[in-house]
């Protein structure tokens, strides 16, 4: 279910971290000012104690994230392996991050800046809020949109995983 399909133009800025404005107080933070200097771009916060509230179904979250022009996925301490991460590259949409966050996890080899992910480490509001314009402009963004999923696509096969999970397994035996 989570595939990737051509972008539908819109602005959209949607967020699966769960209790964002609790748990992660800075990223929160970071969120809130985007969404206050990008007055042009709808800001959707999804999850347990978020703004829009949880979405349970996983249909229905992949259909939101192809629904959208970006993934805000800031989650200080980063997922070990994070299904919500993982899935924005599936879906074909880049998500706006720290990539400091996913040093020496999974979902680092995923992202690249400017190619398959926007990373605000480092950068001001003004910055990040020029960055996010920028590959808003329909070519670039594609262009990101493709280059994400291609990244999961290279990086990421569960096929092959769960051969090497049933062989593992098999030699439990």
């Amino acid at each position: 279910i989570y595939k990737y399909n051509p972008f539908n133009g819109n602005k959209i800025i949607s967020s699966f971290v769960n209790w964002l404005p609790e748990q992660f107080k800075s990223d929160n933070e970071i969120y809130q000012n985007l969404k206050s200097a990008l007055k042009d771009f709808e800001f959707y916060s999804h999850g347990a104690g978020c703004q829009d509230g949880p979405i349970t179904k996983a249909e229905d979250i992949a259909i939101t994230m192809q629904g959208s022009m970006f993934g805000f996925h800031m989650k200080t301490g980063g997922d070990g392996y994070g299904h919500v991460i993982h899935n924005w590259f599936a879906t074909g949409r880049p998500p706006i991050v720290q990539k400091s966050q996913y040093a020496d996890k999974l979902a680092g080899q995923l992202m690249e800046d400017g190619v398959t992910c926007i990373d605000l480490d480092g950068k001001s509001l003004e910055e990040s809020v020029a960055l996010i314009r920028e590959y808003s402009n329909p070519e670039k963004h594609i262009k990101l949109c493709e280059n994400a999923y291609k990244r999961f696509t290279d990086v990421v096969n569960f096929d092959e995983e769960e051969k090497q999970i049933r062989k593992f397994l098999e030699n439990l035996k």
